[in-house]
């Protein structure tokens, strides 16, 4: 039987389905180039005609058949290729949304790869099956077997076109997950910056309140320096009160025992001349300064209260009836001050009307209740504005303590008053007597009187 070859130029690069069809066609030309051979050996074997008719009748139906064939495999082919065209736009289109499409693509390449190899090897096969072709029962035991072949892979065909389908439903829902998940990533950022921003503005309320810390810190700091600085000067000076202190208790236990002996003596000194009068009790009292023209000034505020208040108030009435004073006012002082007389006028004490007045003076005490706070700089303020002024005498119990004053600003008073009465006996030449009524060394208030007294030339008398 007379072989048939066929010459094909194969290009570089061919699919499988190309493959296919092309190998389809080869056998299509195959089966021509056997039926013509069969005719030629029909026309020298005339007396099997009819049996070379049948077999070319069946050469034809299975002519026929491969023709239907390939028509379908065209067919097949043609829905391959499109199908793999939208896999492939499909597959561009999920690689530039998602990097994860990349892993698929090059699970792809190596489906390529595997594919390619298939196809080499199915090249081979081809080729060793174009060598195998020798007469027509064995090429069309070939063409069943090869037929066989195709719908097997055909069927893996479909199979993998099944796997790439479900692929496909796979990377679309891994792309909407994905979507979701940015924009659950999209709203987790925008909380995230708006969480930022609400940081950002708390970071900048701290960073405030943080230099608002550190500069009340550093006040915090220069106050302590100076509390400190305080607290030294305080402790020399508690050393010196203490001192000062040993010293006015023995002068005060003297002073007692004189003053036991005050109101006979005060009897006697009336009967003797005026003169004599004021020398006598300036040294019962242990007072400075002369009495020509005199201001009492005395606290009334709210610590006066009970028996400091009736025992300040004997005092003072004692000493308006029976201190040879010439000239004199009254000022009493708590938040408010209230001087008698009140134009700046000095009482005449000594004249013809000098016992009217004297009374009318302790008249002014009697109705009044201590109460408020104690206001001393504004009663020696106003004791200073009355002319010819030579002495004072002032009663007090307490701090000059104004309503929400801190201790700071209590120590400020202090030092004014200290200024105030220093500057006025240098200007004026006045000399301050302070009598200490209470606990008069509790705190700084006992050193703030002995200096008041000391800045003037005038006695410190602690009661």
């Amino acid at each position: 039987m007379k072989r048939t070859h066929t010459n094909f130029n194969w290009p570089l690069f061919i699919s499988f389905n190309e493959l296919a069809w092309l190998a389809l066609v080869g056998v299509v030309l195959i089966s021509a180039g056997r039926l013509a051979a069969v005719k030629d050996e029909s026309a020298k074997n005339e007396p099997n005609l009819e049996k070379q008719l049948k077999e070319l009748t069946e050469v034809k139906a299975e002519n026929r058949d491969l023709h239907s064939q390939l028509a379908k495999a065209k067919a097949e082919k043609r829905r391959i290729e499109e199908r793999l065209e939208s896999l492939k736009r499909e597959l561009v289109e999920a690689k530039k949304k998602t990097l994860q499409r990349e892993n698929e693509i090059s699970s792809l390449i190596a489906e390529k790869r595997r594919i390619e190899e298939l196809l080499q090897s199915r090249e081979q096969k081809l080729a060793e099956a174009k060598n195998e072709i020798s007469d027509l029962s064995a090429e069309k035991h070939r063409i069943e077997k090869l037929l066989q072949s195709r719908e097997t892979e055909l069927a893996a065909t479909k199979a993998e076109n099944r796997n790439l389908h479900s692929q496909l439903a796979k990377a679309k829902a891994e792309k909407r997950r994905i979507e979701e998940r940015l924009e659950s990533l999209k709203r987790d950022l925008e909380e995230a910056k708006k969480k930022t921003l609400q940081r950002e503005n708390e970071i900048s309320s701290l960073s405030a309140e943080k230099r608002r810390i550190e500069e009340l810190l550093q006040s915090r700091e220069w106050e302590l320096a100076e509390a400190k600085n305080e607290i030294s000067d305080l402790s020399a000076e508690k050393h010196r009160i203490e001192e000062l202190l040993q010293s006015r208790e023995q002068e005060l236990a003297t002073a007692k025992a004189e003053n036991r002996d005050l109101h006979s003596q005060l009897a006697k000194a009336k009967a003797s001349d005026g003169a004599g009068k004021e020398s006598v009790h300036k040294k019962l009292l242990g007072l400075k300064g002369d009495l020509e023209f005199v201001g009492i000034l005395l606290d009334r505020s709210s610590s006066m209260k009970g028996e400091r208040w009736e025992e300040s108030k004997q005092v003072v009435e004692t000493w308006l009836e029976h201190l040879a004073m010439k000239n004199c006012f009254l000022i009493t002082f708590n938040e408010k001050v209230d001087a008698f007389p009140p134009n700046r006028q000095f009482l005449d004490v000594s004249g013809a009307d000098g016992g009217t007045n004297r009374s009318n003076l302790i008249q002014k005490i009697q109705g009044i209740q201590p109460e408020e706070h104690t206001g001393t700089l504004d009663a020696l303020e106003a004791a200073y504005r009355y002319p010819n002024l030579q002495t004072i005498i002032l009663f007090t119990d307490g701090e000059p303590r104004l309503p929400r004053q801190t201790r700071k600003r209590i120590r400020q008073n202090m030092r004014d008053i200290v200024d105030l009465c220093r500057t006025n006996k240098r200007r004026l030449g006045v000399t301050v007597n302070t009598v200490a009524i209470g606990d008069y060394f509790q705190g700084e208030f006992g050193k703030f009187l002995i200096d008041v007294a000391k800045e003037t030339d005038g006695a410190f008398i602690g009661r």
